[in-house]
C-alpha cells in the first residue's frame, strides 16, 4: 500500500497505513478497497483523523481515556466514553478489537522489561501505556482482556450491543 501511495502521490503517514492494513484483516484486496475509500474521502493528503472517520475506528487517545476511566473505576466516565463512541458513529466491534490490542500492549508494558521492542512500531503512546500500567495490579490487564473478549462475542449475538459493552465494564 505504501508503494501505491508513493506511485499515486498520496501523502499518508505510516500509522494510518497500518490502521488500514489492520482493518483489511489480512486481505490485500480489502485493504486496498479501504485505502481507496480513504483517498476518495480525503484526496491526496490524508490527515490522521480522516482514517479513523472513514473506517469508523477510534483512535489511541479514546482508548487511553477509556482505560484511564477503568483504572480510576470511574463508572460515569466509562458510560460517557461508550456514549461518545456511539455518538461519533464508531463501530463498537472495532472498538473492542482495538481495545483488546491496547490491553495486550498495556500488559506487555506491565510485565516486559523491553516493551519497546515487543510493541513492533506502536511506540507512539508508550509513555501513556507506562503510566497506565503502573495504575494496575499485574493480573488486571489480563482480566480486562478477558472481559472485553467475552463482551465482543456477546455483542455479536445481542440486539443491544451497546448495553452489553457498557455492562461488561460496570461490574
Amino acid at each position: 500500500m505504501k508503494a501505491i501511495c508513493e506511485h499515486d502521490g498520496i501523502q499518508i503517514d505510516p500509522h494510518n497505513l497500518e490502521e488500514i492494513a489492520k482493518n483489511g484483516a489480512g486481505s490485500m484486496r480489502d485493504a486496498q478497497s479501504l485505502l481507496d475509500q480513504v483517498i476518495a474521502f480525503c484526496g491526496k493528503e490524508i490527515d490522521p483523523g480522516a482514517v479513523e472517520s472513514v473506517l469508523g475506528i477510534v483512535g489511541q487517545n479514546a482508548l487511553a481515556t477509556f482505560i484511564d476511566c477503568v483504572a480510576q473505576r470511574d463508572a460515569a466516565g466509562l458510560l460517557e466514553q461508550v456514549s461518545e463512541v456511539i455518538a461519533h458513529g464508531k463501530d463498537l466491534g472495532y472498538f473492542c478489537r482495538d481495545l483488546i490490542e491496547y490491553l495486550r500492549n498495556l500488559m506487555l508494558v506491565k510485565v516486559a522489561g523491553n516493551a519497546e521492542s515487543l510493541l513492533s512500531g506502536q511506540t507512539a503512546n508508550l509513555d501513556t501505556l507506562k503510566t497506565q500500567a503502573a495504575a494496575f495490579q499485574p493480573d488486571e490487564p489480563q482480566q480486562l482482556f478477558q472481559v472485553v473478549s467475552k463482551a465482543e462475542v456477546e455483542m455479536k449475538r445481542s440486539s443491544l450491543p451497546q448495553l452489553v459493552f457498557a455492562m461488561a465494564f460496570l461490574c
